[in-house]
């Protein structure tokens, strides 16, 4: 057996990352808060998830970083308009 043969034989078996996975359910119950059930706080724990998921993936050779990326992506924007919303609202009130 060849030294290729081994490896694509490895690369085949890699498992994916249980945290990849968490943050992307995590991030679609965000999505879902913006839409009107208020959950967007669950945000913060997707992108906990995704860090340490890219961590674990970094260390193990783990599949899923395409996935936690993902999932750090639209939480980070899904903060940022949170912010901006927040100071959106705030302004009109600022001088009373």
């Amino acid at each position: 057996m060849s030294e290729d043969s081994v490896r694509d034989a490895r690369v085949g078996t890699r498992r994916l990352n249980r945290l990849a996975l968490a943050s992307v359910g995590c991030t679609v119950i965000a999505l879902a808060g913006v839409v009107g059930l208020g959950v967007v706080a669950v945000a913060v724990f997707a992108v906990g998830a995704g860090h340490v998921a890219l961590q674990q993936i970094a260390v193990r050779g783990e599949r899923g970083a395409a996935l936690a990326y993902a999932s750090l992506v639209v939480c980070y924007l899904l903060g940022t308009w949170a912010v901006l919303h927040a100071i959106w609202w705030t302004i009109p009130f600022a001088g009373q």
